[in-house]
């Protein structure tokens, strides 16, 4: 996983750590939402889509929709996918598991993944990050 780096900091309380392969130092414009009507005009007028409260079967079946709309093809980039995967990781303690559910959200349409580490400290956040850097993920 050489080419994966934390794109943002551990602050406080948060579980969440987003993992972005780097493309561009310009911002991404990827609104977020969880309707089908918020992916067609992502997929119109932004960067990228970044839902939320949806399970990774319903934002692969959204993204399979989406792709046969004309405005897929005619994009001159591909639209960014940032997907969060069901539930929080460990790493640590179950690194299948962690590696599955991550190949999962690739699988389901993802170009980026938000994930989630149970977590007790942040030294233990930092243990996790480091589990989930050793893990073999195709």
């Amino acid at each position: 996983m050489k080419d994966w780096h934390p794109a943002s900091a551990h602050s406080g309380r948060t579980s969440d750590q987003s993992l972005a392969r780097r493309k561009t130092s310009s911002p991404l414009a990827a609104p977020g939402r969880r309707s089908m009507r918020s992916l067609r005009r992502a997929v119109a007028l932004g960067d990228g889509w970044a839902p939320f409260g949806l399970s990774v079967e319903q934002m692969g079946e959204m993204i399979a929709k989406a792709r046969e709309l004309p405005e897929w093809d005619a994009r001159s980039q591909p639209i960014e996918r940032i997907l969060r995967h069901d539930g929080l990781l460990d790493p640590q303690g179950q690194p299948e598991h962690a590696a599955e559910a991550i190949r999962k959200t690739f699988a389901a349409g993802a170009t980026r993944v938000n994930l989630g580490f149970v977590h007790e400290s942040r030294d233990h956040y930092i243990e996790q990050l480091e589990a989930l850097a050793s893990l073999a993920i195709d």
